[in-house]
């Protein structure tokens, strides 16, 4: 999943990337998008974890609240992450089975594609769900890929 609209940097976040939250829009579209997750009843999600920016922590938050999760922040997750810190984070979880992961752009694509040898594209907001069979390189397959607006449709109805 990637995180909701957040602020760009400015004053307000003392030009700092890791200190930009979400927008008042982006908290009200993340609300209705969380609520579209849990219409969509992709079975139970055992772990939620979240980069440690801003807008990550607080898009799992309300993902969380939604979902009856407490989100759990992984530093391995913050912007630059590849295929081996996702593979690590997972691996400290193995009673976990349904695992959502809130993080970046272009990172989530990039992990997408070694899992699954196809690139998706990750709008702010998107999920994409992918099943494992195994977790190595190309040992998934994209189930899903769910645009915010269509996440908004669901949680809106």
């Amino acid at each position: 999943m990637r995180h909701g609209i957040a602020d760009d940097p400015g004053p307000v976040n003392g030009f700092q990337d890791a200190h930009r939250a979400l927008t008042s829009d982006g908290v009200r579209r993340m609300t209705i998008q969380a609520r579209g997750m849990g219409k969509l009843k992709l079975g139970d999600v055992d772990a939620l974890f979240s980069s440690p920016l801003r807008r990550c922590v607080e898009t799992a938050r309300i993902v969380g609240e939604a979902l009856g999760l407490a989100a759990a922040v992984d530093e391995r997750l913050a912007p630059g992450m590849r295929f081996e810190e996702v593979a690590e984070v997972l691996d400290d979880y193995p009673q976990a089975k349904r695992i959502i992961l809130c993080g970046h752009q272009p990172d989530l694509s990039y992990v997408t594609l070694d899992l699954t040898g196809g690139l998706a594209e990750f709008r702010k907001g998107s999920v994409a769900v992918i099943e494992l069979d195994g977790l190595r390189r190309g040992g998934g397959c994209l189930q899903a890929l769910f645009t915010p607006v269509s996440l908004r449709a669901i949680g809106a109805a």
